[in-house]
């Protein structure tokens, strides 16, 4: 992952350490680094982000999260301020495979101006290797790096009816963005119109809804995808991009909401136009999910003794809710407070807990 020293201060107040010493800040305790290049005013980060960290770490907020709980700094999140219009059209969408596809919002933006970027917003993506565009697919793009969550926008007026993810028809073809055609199967998922495929789920847009100098009206499009069937996907048809890198290790279905007010919130920024509601679908939406651990077992992981404070702390600083519970009394307490809750067979703590449970969920919900 290529890290812009300038971007990664824009979430601090106060000055990180020389670009050298935020190296071995990260090489001490967090990531290997493979790399530091100065590029014009600018410093770029080669950072080995490996799988057990790829979920949260693929990204500049990620990574300055990890910075501020490593020098105890507070952390400015990004912008997710918007304002919504009512628009005239409705956005019509269905997913047909929803263990593939495990969530899928959508919005439209109308009256939307495309040009360049601005200098300094075409910088931070120039600087880590990414060619500027257009404001449009620069916001896809720029929130990409920033947050983790792959986006995509498709030009609204050359989309045919409702929004389909399925799989492809035998015999179907896509050309990408990069101008490259390829036939499909009926392994590959994709994202669809009413008459055509639009996109490679996960993966690569294609050239039907691509955005151009033209383009008045976009559907924004922020999605997960089972982490697996991405892999496959990317591996049988020999393609391999930024954005299925990301969901090959399986970021969570929670960030796509607030991917997706980020980005909205840039292209009104940048871009003008009208936002409208956005359209959410959530299959199987999971509980918040609270776990319980001893300060001993966190020390016998890792090897040295910490104080019962400083896990606290450290826990505070990584943005995880935390409090020091008496266990039996705890367990004592939330049982009873379960005692009308139906029983459900098969039901999981995921998925069902606290609404309905069976005798195994039941048990480690509680303790």
């Amino acid at each position: 992952m290529l890290i812009s020293y300038n971007w990664l201060q824009l979430y601090f107040d106060k000055k990180l350490p020389k670009p050298k010493d935020l190296v071995d800040l990260l090489m001490a305790h967090s990531f290997e680094v493979e790399g530091l290049e100065k590029k014009g005013k600018d410093y770029v980060l080669d950072v080995d982000v490996l799988p057990n960290r790829a979920h949260d770490c693929l990204s500049h907020f990620g990574m300055a999260k990890e910075v501020a709980t490593l020098l105890n700094l507070a952390v400015r999140p990004p912008n997710l301020k918007l304002e919504i219009s009512k628009l005239d059209k409705d956005l019509d969408i269905e997913i047909k495979e929803p263990e593939l596809c495990k969530r899928y919002i959508g919005r439209r933006v109308e009256g939307i101006k495309i040009k360049k970027s601005t200098k300094q917003f075409s910088e931070y993506l120039e600087v880590i290797g990414q060619k500027s565009i257009n404001n449009i697919v620069d916001a896809t793009n720029y929130v990409m790096f920033e947050l983790g969550q792959p986006l995509h926008a498709f030009d609204a007026d050359k989309v045919d009816g409702k929004i389909v993810i399925r799989y492809a028809k035998k015999g179907e073809k896509i050309t990408t963005l990069d101008n490259q055609e390829g036939s499909l199967d009926e392994n590959i998922l994709v994202i669809a119109d009413e008459k055509s495929v639009l996109a490679i789920a996960g993966i690569k847009g294609g050239k039907k809804a691509e955005i151009d100098e033209n383009t008045k009206n976009i559907i924004l499009e922020v999605a997960n995808f089972e982490q697996a069937n991405i892999r496959k996907t990317s591996k049988k048809i020999g393609l391999r991009t930024e954005s299925s890198l990301r969901f090959e290790n399986d970021i969570t279905p929670e960030m796509a909401g607030k991917a997706m007010e980020r980005l909205t919130s840039l292209i009104l920024d940048t871009a003008g136009g009208k936002a409208g509601e956005s359209v959410d679908i959530y299959p199987k939406k999971p509980s918040v999910y609270t776990m319980g651990i001893h300060p001993r077992d966190i020390s016998k992981l890792i090897g040295i003794e910490i104080e019962e404070k400083d896990i606290m702390d450290i826990f505070e600083r990584l943005n995880f809710g935390v409090k020091k519970i008496n266990p039996i009394k705890n367990v004592l307490e939330l049982a009873k407070s379960l005692k009308e809750v139906p029983y459900v067979s098969g039901a999981s703590v995921t998925f069902n807990a606290p609404k309905s449970f069976d005798c195994s969920s039941f048990v480690s919900y509680v303790f």
